[in-house]
This record gives structure tokens, sequence and C-alpha cells, in this order.
């Protein structure tokens, strides 16, 4: 039931739907007055959360940090990588289709080949409601097996649907443990709801975020003044991490 609450909170949540609902509200209304008013709302709502310059301040101060220098001088037994890597899977050419989050997971292989990690721990199933057996992880395992990393290196959920259940599988197969440390590897805007979620469940991680969405700061008048629906895409990302977390304390999960 969560898994389902969560889904329709993100609709709800999603700037695209406030655009819409206004624009079908003003295509409805029989009065010009309201009519225009409710554009008018449809309008200020794209131009503010279109704005790429003020999305990409809010992700820099959103987004944990991580000293990367530091975390490659350090060895770590496990290199927890979150799922919601992939938007598919075509079995005629075996091919996965990966989305953005894949950093996540290309990280991992660099600090696993580095040294850094001696088991990448991948936790990932379906995050979709209607393609229930499209699980990540037994898609993952096959992909990193193809890269020459060996199965004993290689821990896998494909089980967890959400990052509490990331954390609870993670726990059934390595167990958590405050004396080790463990490196947590996901986005950066899902990190601190992340930590929080595997610190509830007893572990001691240390965050290694991955697939950072605030660059360096632009003051191009594109940047700055042109909107954009890519920005929309990031406020949904970001605000899907806020409603995430209200929604993981109400429930326990942190």
């Amino acid at each position: 039931m969560f898994f389902l609450i969560s889904k329709i909170l993100d609709l709800f949540f999603n700037p695209f739907i406030w655009i819409l609902c206004l624009m079908l509200a003003a295509f409805f209304c029989g009065e010009k007055r309201k009519m225009r008013q409710l554009l008018l709302s449809a309008l200020i709502v794209f131009f503010v959360f279109g704005n790429s310059f003020i999305v990409d301040e809010f992700n820099r101060a959103w987004e944990v940090k991580t000293d990367y220098s530091k975390i490659k001088k350090e060895k770590f037994r496990y290199g927890i990588v979150l799922g919601g890597i992939m938007n598919g899977y075509i079995f005629k050419t075996e091919q996965l289709i990966f989305n953005r989050s894949v950093d996540r997971l290309m990280q991992a292989v660099v600090l696993y080949k580095q040294g850094v990690i001696d088991k990448i721990v991948y936790s990932g199933g379906s995050g979709s409601i209607i393609e229930k057996n499209m699980k990540e992880g037994k898609f993952v395992k096959e992909y990193l097996l193809s890269l020459g990393i060996p199965d004993s290196n290689l821990i896998i959920d494909q089980e967890s649907r959400n990052t509490y259940e990331n954390a609870v599988y993670t726990k059934s197969l390595i167990g958590a443990d405050e004396n080790r440390r463990d490196l947590l590897i996901t986005s950066g805007t899902h990190m601190r709801r992340s930590i929080a979620v595997f610190e509830k469940q007893g572990f001691n991680v240390v965050p290694y975020s991955a697939d950072l969405r605030s660059g360096n700061r632009k003051y191009d008048p594109e940047h700055l003044l042109i909107p954009s629906f890519k920005a929309l895409e990031e406020w949904n990302v970001l605000i899907h991490e806020w409603v995430g977390i209200v929604a993981y304390k109400l429930n326990g999960y942190l």
C-alpha cells in the first residue's frame, strides 16, 4: 500500500501536473477573468520551476557532497549501490536501457577496479507497479559479470522496490555492523534519505554521491532567464526526495 501511495504522491507533487491542471481549469472555466488568472498562474509556475538557475541552487544545497580523493585512499569491504538505474530491457538484443542514474553503478565499477571496495552490493528490484518482473538486480548482475567482475564479488538484491527495502534487503544479505564502515553509493539528491534509512537499520555508512545534478554555477542568459522542461524534471526529482523524507518519517523508516 505504501508503495502505491508513494507513486500517487509523486504525481501530485509534480510541477508538470500543476501546470497541466491550471491550464485545464482555465480551458473549462466559463469566466474570462478567472480564466486569465489561471493561465497567468500556469505561466508563473512554468517560469519559476522552469528556471534552471533556481533549481541548480536548490540541488546544490540539498545534494550530499563527497570528498572523493579522501575516500579513494580508504578501503571498504562493501560498496552498496542503490537501484533505479534502468528504464527497461530489450530481450531480443539483451540490451539494458539505462537512465542517468547509471552513474551510481559506473562509479561502483571504477571503485572496485581501483581496489577501494572488495565487493559490489547491488540493491534494486522492480520500481514499476505494472512490470513487477522487471527486476533490476538480475539484469545488472549479468551486466557486471560481462565486465569480468567475478560472481564471488557480487551480492545482489533483486526484490527491493524503494529505499527502505534497499536497506532491509541489504541487511539480510550482509548484515548491519556499526563497527564496519560501508560505502553507500547513490545519487547526490537521494543520499540524505538513503543515509537516514540505512543508519536506522544499524548500518555505518560513508556517502559516495554519484549523478550530481548541480555543477559549476552558470550565469549565461539562457541558464538564468529561459525556462526549460529539463528544469521541471529536476524539480520533480528534488520534490520527490522531500516528500519521501516526510513520508518515511511518518512511517517510522527514518
